[in-house]
């Protein structure tokens, strides 16, 4: 709604989606029926809705130092969130509004030396057993997450054999435009076109999609 220039604080008759969003909050922080991968989302839209000067319901300063609290509690001890790179990068995109905290600060650097353990000798970033396989929206959300951060994914610590993270996924994409999902398979795959066109416009504007959202996106 918020990229469609739409107002989520007055929805379909009236319905204040950021107050419905911002109640799932519990005292630890958590938002409740939320999985533990999906949790940075719930605090990416409703900080966008800050920033845009919405009504965000009980968003507060306290409620987000609650909700950041608790994303920080989610890290593995190998610097991962949740199943892995994919979920690791929307935990950077949320905490990337508050990196002047100290212990936000640590942890993202704890992340990103896992994505950097991650990425492979041609510069993609693959996961381990279940998650190996390369794909076009795992590379995205990873430049994503890095973009977030201040990450210049075009700097030597994200190069692997003079090949860029963007080089990487680019190879995704086919002669008609399409990202696929994965190089041998066809078929673009909505998300994963989706993923790339985001990773490629943060790229070009040198931050986070979503914080450029909350800080331009003209609502209604």
């Amino acid at each position: 709604m918020l990229v469609a220039e739409k107002d989520p604080s007055s929805a379909w008759d009236g319905i204040n989606l950021f107050q419905e969003l911002s109640a799932l909050q519990k005292d630890s922080g958590e938002f409740e029926d939320y999985t533990e991968a999906a949790q940075p989302w719930a605090v990416i839209a409703l900080d966008v809705g800050a920033e845009l000067g919405l009504d965000v319901g009980d968003w507060d300063e306290s409620s987000r130092e609650l909700a950041i609290d608790y994303l920080l509690e989610q890290q593995n001890p190998d610097g991962s969130f949740s199943m892995g790179i994919d979920a690791t990068a929307s935990y950077l995109t949320a905490l990337s509004g508050y990196l002047d905290d100290e212990d936000v600060k640590d942890v993202v650097e704890d992340a990103l030396d896992y994505l950097e353990d991650m990425q492979d000798e041609e510069a993609f970033f693959v996961g381990d057993e279940d998650f190996s396989v390369k794909n076009a929206s795992t590379q995205a959300l990873a430049i994503s997450g890095l973009v977030s951060v201040g990450e210049d994914i075009l700097d030597s610590r994200w190069i692997e054999n003079g090949r860029t993270a963007l080089d990487a996924l680019l190879e995704f994409q086919e002669d008609d435009g399409q990202f696929w999902w994965t190089k041998d398979e066809p078929g673009a795959g909505t998300l994963s076109h989706d993923d790339a066109l985001l990773a490629l416009a943060g790229l070009k504007i040198g931050e986070s999609i979503w914080h450029r959202t909350g800080k331009e996106a003209a609502v209604d």
